[in-house]
């Protein structure tokens, strides 16, 4: 089983959707995998688009699940100060890590999977932490409020 998340740094039913994952995953372990995929709400989420890009760009530097985990457990403090307190944190290339921030490097990555929400058959903006589950070719979709 595949399941995937659309969610928001910012958004607090991406959180609480946050903890119920790590529940599940280490309950499933190798019977499922998960892929999470940027859908930030910039017009009420000032921080989220500029913390997708921060988890993408850790990513770039083999530590997306780390950043990622991070910015859920301090969803109310994603300011650039922050961001690369935790890039700082987790051993990161502190340089290359705010120029890929200040170049918006990963911004055409989170653009494509904001696209791709609607391609997958996901609608409207609230909440944003939709997730799918697929077995085989059959999909269904969970949205959490």
């Amino acid at each position: 089983m595949i399941l995937v998340e659309y969610g928001d740094y910012e958004c607090p039913y991406c959180g609480m959707a946050h903890l119920i994952i790590k529940e599940v995953l280490q309950l499933l372990g190798d019977q499922l995998r998960f892929a999470f995929r940027h859908f930030p709400l910039i017009q009420i989420h000032p921080h989220a688009e500029r913390a997708a890009e921060a988890a993408e760009a850790a990513g770039a530097q083999g530590k997306f699940w780390a950043m990622h985990d991070i910015l859920f457990e301090h969803q109310r403090a994603l300011d650039n100060t922050h961001l690369v307190f935790y890039a700082t944190s987790l051993d990161l290339d502190k340089d290359r890590f705010v120029r890929e921030l200040t170049e918006h490097k990963y911004a055409d990555h989170v653009i494509k999977d904001l696209l791709s929400r609607a391609q997958s058959g996901v609608n409207g903006i609230h909440p944003p932490s939709s997730l799918m589950v697929y077995v085989t070719k059959v999909f269904m979709i969970f949205k959490l409020s």
